[in-house]
């Protein structure tokens, strides 16, 4: 709808700055004011006021670029002393104008009269045959039905415009809110003939309280509301770490054996004793190496024969090529003497593996794990505890005393990013390479305490670092016992687990690589043994020594010295033999040990690989874990997203209205509002609650994302086996667009409509206790009123009566007559939200010119002549007994008979 209001020059512009600021203050819909001087030279200029603001206009422009329904012409006619109307001719021009640009377009035609009362002037053809002649009464009033100010002489141009431009804005349907004018498709009268009119405006903002109201209801910073299903109601959990650490409980039972690789057992052989062979062997490798006087090189010749070279040659490559990750698993910290962290452990786990690999020449490309059933799982467990639905067999909601349970808040559940620990002065966040810690991050918690406790031993830093720890296990202690942080905390144990696995295999498989530890004890007992071994081989051979003399000098015959010298050979022999297995029995039982050892070694090193790849995995896991705890906590902080409403002063700032327009703001009754919130919420949320903006937010996931989101087109699921850091990771962007702009309000608008259809119906009496006090714009530090007071029964179906319009402009027959009397009245009301809008416009009957004091007697030819044309008559017949200047040219005065009129 176009609407033109079209004015002279002088003070009725104040009618145009009145309706600006209402414009501006979104009472007036957009409207078009144009004067004289811009419709010169067959121009048709105009100046849109739109929101406050004057903006040049032509007409022809709108009628190429938007697809106009209907026009309301205005034209203000000023009954005013001083100030000369418009002419006939350049009423015509508009018309001309729209009849060109909008040709077929219906158009209402109103001249709103203004005046005073008493005006003290008459003017000539102030009631024109063709047009809507309506008087705007020159009263003012509250309502109708109560008293009634006359509206003297103007003092100033502000006083002439806001009285008129209320009567203005009824008449030509500006206010916003209201879709029809009073004389839409109303058949204009036959004749001169006009009326009065008055209008009255309520318009009721309710942005505080809907604001209020609306943060109550779906906000959870407060609490998660207590659904229902079926008449049973939930309660709130009171010991909220037993029923986290359930739930995880039940998330891991299901799912406890995703993370872990397969193992290899190793089967310990039954010792067996060193056999005579064996035996003998070392027994004459000793004998020898005693004789050479050169145990030692013995004892470590035979540390060669039970040690590994495979170890050796693991041990070698990775402390070679690897040594800093070598560090981070056997002595848990970094290159820098930091505490190893779970991302350094995930990194060094995975350069071993790859080394592990290149030494082999049997690159594997291992897949990256999918828990897409654990992350599922995990989603729908958070969920749970704060809906009580029933989404995954096995994770039933928490039972209280036989009544589904659910968590009161959400910072027990899955708390945000928001509430990240930051509480770290720069050279401390500096020395500890963190800036800060999520409140799920159960690992990176623990290794930002760690490295706190590292620093705090630094005197230049100890004090600053004592307090950052101290802040550090408060917030540990609000946060640390959430069902995020027990769900980490159980990937964390298998990280840690699987942490001391890996530095317990390079420990073992060190052993076995390296016996010299080992046998190094030995080596005193050896020369001891050695130097027995000498000392008998000494005496046989001075015994043998001896007997071959005898047999040479002949004291014995050469077959008793054979004998003689097989006896001390043999007794030799027994006797070192015998020394021997009574000195190594610790030799040999290490023997033993070692190559037990030896044998376990090589599924030691298989099981380190498959160990390496675990932590590999787990520190995956643990990455995915925090995205989709971001991702979760964003949507349970705040699940309906924010689209907050504005908290409008405009309604404050509109002061010096008059009494028949009225704006205001409802005065919160906090109790009353208090209790409506704790009603809606009980009606409207259900357990399982949670689902819809679960499945918004997982829906919305692509658009979300940006370009890489066509990857979710038509299968959001697919979310779930993305990793869970790095830039490349759509879980990564998705977090990360949930912390940055929160959930889309989309949901939120839905449920808050679905809200405020359950107020209107179900709750109606609650309705109208939110809004029984009324904060009048124009009393702003004035006490509110009830809000009957201020709609002025403008809400509500009422009988005109007896009552009247004021009649000082009308002559003494027509105050007779009852001419002002109240014949129609146009009601039209509108809602949106709990805001409310009425408007009533009241006509009186219709008389002839001559019963109106303001308008002067007209010539004959004038009387007589043509009027300007209904909408669809050529303009030719209008303008006939025109001259060139556009202006009647019959002037003879026709006497005053009968007020003037033809009869």
């Amino acid at each position: 709808m176009l609407t033109l209001l079209l004015a002279p020059e002088g003070p009725l512009a104040g009618v145009r700055d009145v309706l600006a600021d209402w414009s501006a203050a979104g009472l007036v819909d957009d409207f078009h004011w144009v004067e004289p001087a811009m419709l010169e030279g067959g121009a048709d200029a105009s100046i849109l006021v739109r929101g406050g603001e004057l903006l040049r206009a032509p007409l022809q422009s709108i009628a190429g670029r938007e697809r106009i329904d209907g026009i309301r012409l205005g034209v203000l006619v000023p009954a005013l002393d001083g100030v000369t109307p418009l002419t006939r001719g350049q009423e015509q021009d508009i018309v001309d104008v729209l009849d060109r640009s909008f040709a077929k377009v219906p158009v209402t035609r109103v001249r709103a009269i203004v005046t005073r009362a008493d005006p003290g002037v008459a003017v000539p053809g102030l009631v024109v045959a063709g047009w809507h002649n309506v008087v705007i009464s020159p009263e003012d009033s509250t309502g109708p039905g109560l008293g009634r100010t006359r509206l003297d002489a103007a003092s100033d141009t502000a006083d002439l415009g806001r009285h008129a431009a209320s009567g203005v804005a009824g008449l030509l349907g500006l206010w916003s809110g209201v879709d029809r004018a009073p004389l839409d498709g109303e058949r204009v009268i036959d004749g001169q003939r006009a009326r009065l009119a008055r209008s009255y405006f309520r318009r009721l903002a309710t942005d505080e309280v809907t604001l209020r109201l609306r943060e109550g209801v779906l906000s959870v910073n407060d609490g998660l509301p207590l659904p229902s299903q079926f008449g049973v109601q939930t309660v709130y959990v009171d010991d909220v770490a037993q029923a986290n650490e359930n739930m995880a409980t039940r998330l891991w039972a299901k799912h406890a054996t995703v993370l872990r690789g397969p193992r290899e057992t190793h089967a310990p052989a039954q010792q067996q004793p060193i056999g005579a062979g064996e035996a003998l062997r070392m027994f004459f490798g000793f004998l020898w190496a005693a004789i050479k006087n050169a145990p030692r090189a013995w004892l470590n010749g035979l540390s060669a024969e039970v040690s590994s070279n495979a170890a050796g040659a693991i041990q070698g490559l990775v402390y070679g090529r690897e040594p800093a990750a070598y560090s981070v698993f056997v002595q848990g910290v970094t290159a820098n003497g930091l505490p190893a962290s779970w991302l350094d452990y995930r990194n060094a786990a995975s350069s071993l593996d790859r080394l592990f690999d290149e030494a082999t020449g049997q690159r594997e490309l291992a897949a990256y794990a999918d828990l897409s059933g654990l992350w599922q799982d995990y989603a729908a467990a958070a969920l749970t505890l704060g809906d009580a639905g029933e989404r995954v067999p096995g994770l039933t909601p928490i039972a209280v005393g036989g009544q589904p349970g659910v968590i009161r808040n959400v910072e027990q559940i899955v708390p945000s990013s928001s509430e990240a620990f930051a509480d770290l002065k720069p050279h401390v966040a500096a020395s500890v390479n963190a800036r800060a810690v999520e409140p799920f991050d159960a690992l990176g918690t623990h290794d930002l305490e760690n490295r706190i406790r590292v620093v705090a031993e630094q005197p230049a830093l100890s004090i600053d670092a004592s307090g950052a720890l101290d802040h550090l296990q408060r917030w540990k202690g609000r946060y640390g016992h959430s069902f995020a942080a027990r769900v980490g905390g159980r990937i964390a144990g298998a990280m840690v687990d699987v942490q001391q696995e890996i530095r317990g295999l390079f420990e073992q498989i060190h052993r076995a690589a390296t016996s010299g530890d080992v046998l190094s004890g030995l080596q005193q007992q050896q020369r001891q043994l050695a130097t027995i071994m000498q000392v008998l081989a000494i005496m046989s051979l001075v015994g043998i020594t001896v007997t071959v003399v005898f047999g040479i000098i002949e004291l014995l015959q050469w077959w008793v010295v054979i004998l003689v010298v097989l006896g001390i050979l043999a007794v030799w022999f027994g006797a070192a033999l015998i020394v021997f297995m009574q000195g190594q029995r610790a030799l040999f039982a290490i023997i033993n040990r070692r190559r037990e050892v030896v044998s376990a070694e090589e599924v030691a090193r298989r099981n380190l690989r498959h160990a390496l790849r675990d932590a590999r995995r787990l520190g995956e896991a643990y990455g995915q874990f925090l995205g989709w705890s971001r991702v979760i906590g964003g949507v349970l902080a705040n699940p309906f997203g924010e689209r907050p409403l504005q908290r409008g002063d405009d309604d404050q700032k509109l002061t010096g209205m008059p009494m028949s327009t009225r704006v205001g703001t409802v005065a919160v009754d906090e109790t009353h509002l208090g209790n409506t919130v704790m009603r809606l919420r009980r009606d409207l949320f259900a357990t399982g609650w949670l689902t819809e903006c679960w499945n918004a937010a997982l829906e919305g996931a692509g658009s979300r994302i940006g370009p890489r989101g066509v990857e979710l087109e038509g299968q959001p699921q697919l979310i779930f086996r993305e990793r869970g850091d790095g830039d490349g990771s759509l879980l990564h962007l998705w977090g990360r667009s949930l912390i940055e702009h929160g959930m889309d309000p989309t949901i939120g608008e839905r449920k808050w409509q679905a809200t405020m259809a359950e107020l209107q119906t179900q709750h109606a009496n609650t309705v109208t206790e939110l809004v029984r006090h009324v904060r009048d714009a124009n009393e702003p530090s004035g006490p509110p009123v009830d809000y009957a007071t201020f709609m002025a029964g403008l809400d509500s179906e009422t009988d005109p009566g007896l009552d009247r319009l004021d009649d000082r402009v009308l002559s003494e027959t027509a105050q007779t007559r009852g001419r002002s009397g109240i014949e129609r009245s146009v009601p039209q009301r509108a809602q949106q939200g709990l805001d409310r809008v009425a408007c009533l416009t009241q006509l009186s009957q219709s008389f002839d010119d001559y019963e109106l004091v303001i308008a002067a007697p007209l010539t004959r030819a004038t009387s007589a002549g043509p009027v300007l044309d209904d909408p669809g008559r050529p303009p030719s017949s209008a303008a006939a007994g025109r001259g060139a200047s556009g202006h009647r040219q019959d002037d003879t005065e026709l006497p005053g008979l009968f007020g003037g009129s033809p009869f």
